[in-house]
Parts: structure tokens; sequence; C-alpha cells
């Protein structure tokens, strides 16, 4: 289930450009390589049982000089690769995500309200964390996911 999201827009990928996919591919499948040799981190199990089934999680799982690697698990289970930028971590907390209209990108992204001290955060595609300005980056093939995910609602996300 965790690959499937990967392997799905492969051959996409290499139609547009091999250089291009060799160099996303060896990206993401070293992110995905580092998650899944990392330990699981220690939660709590009352506060993992306090979450809904609604609710969408980020778990930090490995820091490495290429950025802090996560796992976003969204609805149904779906879980989506992240990154990001080692320096301008979001605390960890309970926080609103809604789909707002950022001027920066020209559409309807992803937006991480209640942050204290800070706003603007969204979550949106990327490859490293240097195109990030201390958001969450994912895949980009994965931003259609989220957004049919948060069409009309505002969901909780807890980052661990």
């Amino acid at each position: 289930m965790k690959l499937w999201i990967f392997a799905k827009f492969r051959k996409r990928l290499w139609s547009i450009n091999p250089g291009i996919a060799l160099a996303l591919l060896a990206i993401w499948g070293y992110a995905i390589i580092q998650l899944l040799q990392a330990p699981a981190p220690i939660i709590d199990n009352a506060a993992t049982n306090m979450h809904s089934p609604t609710d969408w999680t980020l778990r930090r799982r490995t820091y490495d000089i290429i950025g802090m690697f996560g796992l976003l698990t969204i609805d149904a289970g779906i879980e989506i690769p992240t990154i990001e930028h080692p320096q301008f971590l979001i605390p960890p907390g309970r926080y609103d995500l809604k789909l707002t209209w950022s001027n920066k990108f020209g559409r309807l992204t992803p937006e991480i309200t209640n942050v204290h001290k800070r706003s603007g955060i969204r979550i949106h595609g990327g490859h490293t964390w240097r195109e990030s300005d201390g958001c969450i980056l994912i895949p980009p093939h994965t931003t259609p996911i989220i957004h049919k995910q948060l069409q009309g609602r505002t969901v909780r996300l807890y980052i661990h």
C-alpha cells in the first residue's frame, strides 16, 4: 500500500524525461528506504487512541542531511512520504488543516493553521527541503490525493 503511489506514476514520469524521472525516483526511493529502516517512534497509546478516523497524522521518522523524513497518514490509511526543512520544523502538536488560496502558488493548497508565531505553512509538492520555506513537502504526484481528501472540510493534523 505504501509504494502504490510511487509505482503508479513511474511510467508517466519516464515518458516525460528519463533523466528527471531517474533523479526523482532516486530521491523518493532514498526517502522511502530511510523510512522503512528507521525504528518506529515511541508514541503514547492513550494519545493515539484519542484520534478519530478522520484525523491525519504526521510521524517524523528520520533526520538526515537531506532533511526530516516523515510519513503522513490520511483517510483510509493512505500513507504519503514527507520531507521537511530541518531548521524550520513545525513543533509537535495538533493543528487544523484546510484548503485555502495561496498567492505564491496561484491555486488552492492545504494550509496548516494555528502554528505558534508562523503563518502560511502549507503542504505542497517538492523534491528536496531546499524547495521549502518551512512547509511540508510531499511527492508532487500525490497532491491531487490530498486535495480530494480535503475538499470542503477541515481536518485535525497531529504531528509527532
